[in-house]
């Protein structure tokens, strides 16, 4: 019964592991949208743009 419960409190710790490297993801990829800096929050000077450039159709 040991080995299960280190077995289970293994997995949770992994998966809490997993959950968290998603919302950093997660984090990175809305802060490039958005164009600020993920370490001090300063907005870009450049924004990315959504929508391709009208010569690249």
């Amino acid at each position: 019964m040991r080995e299960l419960d280190d077995l289970v409190g293994a997995l949770a710790d992994e998966l809490g592991d997993m959950a968290q490297a998603i919302r950093d993801g997660v984090a990175r990829e809305t802060a490039a949208i958005r164009g600020t800096c993920v370490l001090c929050g300063e907005r870009s000077i450049r924004l990315p743009s959504p929508l391709p450039a009208r010569n690249a159709l």
